[in-house]
């Protein structure tokens, strides 16, 4: 049987025009042979997703000069040393210092000295036994690279023909199940309208998961979370909702079973600003079905009550969020891909999808809230 397009247009989240630095980026992501300069330039990036890119691929390269080594070096450590970056951030600069032994050797008892004197601190430790292994190596003992991360490369799974639309901006159409893929997309569209009729706290639902980023298979689960005001309904009022909605209506809408762990509440106050912060990463990622112009005031809302530091801290989270399940879908899909493959599979994903910079995001928002006000 011909697989069929939905007949539901999936709507992103929060979907967002690419920068030039961000395709330029995803340029020499794509390159064979990518400069040194230019990729050295992506490290230094003010977009930290642009500059972890720069720095992942910066740290493999086999052309770089002392120069450009020294410049690695500077950056990794200004990194180590930040406490507003992310742990994993941290964690994997530390890890890549065995790119440049003789700088790490000179400056890392420095670095650990700066470091927060805790015996508790992870980042503490990975620097003194990173210290240890450039020592020993020194010495001329046999040590081996602490924390260092592979994929393995074992998989095996069903093949798709075309692995690109999994690194795109609608990872969703990378399934080969479209057939189910269409039945999912519509039920969830016409239980959000439903929803809308019955309960006017009800925003819309947003779809994580596998199902949104492109590696849904006949027996995945569906992953979804809905917006709601919680000021209008008690919150145990909505969790009886949804659990109804689940069980007797859009499990058989879409023939799946609907959130193993149940569906996410997203709960919007008074001010249109998502109470959680951990439920904030949920309004900028994934699919939406609901009112559109409801889900960008409370976006706009909720960016203006973070600090620029409190928004990288999220995007952060987004850029996990994207790229966590990834071996998973290289092991249900792709298994002829190797660990180079997926790894230049995650630098275009959160190129493509982790939101820009704090007021890169700001301006695109205070032009669509414009919009909205002037069709008001």
């Amino acid at each position: 049987m011909k697989e069929r397009e939905p007949r539901v247009k999936p709507r992103l989240t929060f979907p967002f025009p690419l920068s030039k630095e961000r395709e330029a980026a995803i340029d020499l992501v794509n390159c064979e042979n990518p400069d040194p300069e230019m990729v050295l330039m992506a490290m230094e990036s003010q977009d930290r997703v642009v500059s972890r890119v720069g720095l992942g691929m910066a740290v493999t390269m086999e052309n770089m000069g002392e120069a450009q080594l020294s410049r690695i070096a500077h950056i990794l450590e200004l990194v180590i040393l930040d406490p507003n970056r992310d742990f994993f951030e941290r964690s994997s600069a530390v890890s890549n210092l065995r790119v440049v032994p003789d700088y790490a050797l000179r400056r890392l008892p420095i670095i650990i000295g700066n470091l927060p004197e805790k015996e508790k601190d992870w980042i503490t430790v990975q620097c003194r036994n990173m210290l240890e292994y450039f020592q020993a190596e020194e010495r001329g003992e046999i040590a081996l690279i602490p924390y260092s991360e592979e994929l393995d490369e074992k998989n095996d799974g069903e093949v798709t023909d075309d692995p690109e639309p999994i690194t795109t901006r609608k990872p969703l159409f990378a399934t080969p199940y479209k057939n189910i893929l269409a039945q999912r997309l519509e039920g969830i569209n016409l239980a959000a309208k439903l929803l809308g009729f019955i309960d006017a706290s009800s925003v819309g639902f947003i779809v994580n998961g596998s199902m949104a980023k492109g590696y849904m298979g006949p027996k995945s689960d569906i992953d979804l979370a809905l917006v709601h005001r919680h000021e209008t309904e008690p919150v145990a009022l909505i969790k009886t909702l949804l659990k109804e909605l689940a069980n007797r209506c859009l499990g058989k809408l879409t023939g799946a079973e609907v959130c193993k762990q149940g569906i996410k509440s997203v709960a919007v106050n008074r001010d249109n600003v998502v109470m959680d912060f951990e439920d904030r990463s949920r309004l900028f990622g994934g699919l939406f079905c609901g009112d559109s112009v409801e889900l960008t005031e409370i976006q706009y809302a909720t960016l203006l009550g973070m600090t620029d530091s409190e928004w990288d801290r999220l995007r952060i989270a987004i850029y996990r969020n994207e790229i966590a399940n990834i071996p998973k879908a290289r092991a249900r899909f792709y298994p002829t891909s190797t660990v180079s493959d997926v790894k230049k599979a995650m630098r275009l994903i959160i190129l493509n999808r982790v939101p820009p910079p704090y007021e890169e995001t700001k301006a695109l928002l205070e032009k669509r809230m414009r919009k909205i006000e002037a069709k008001k």
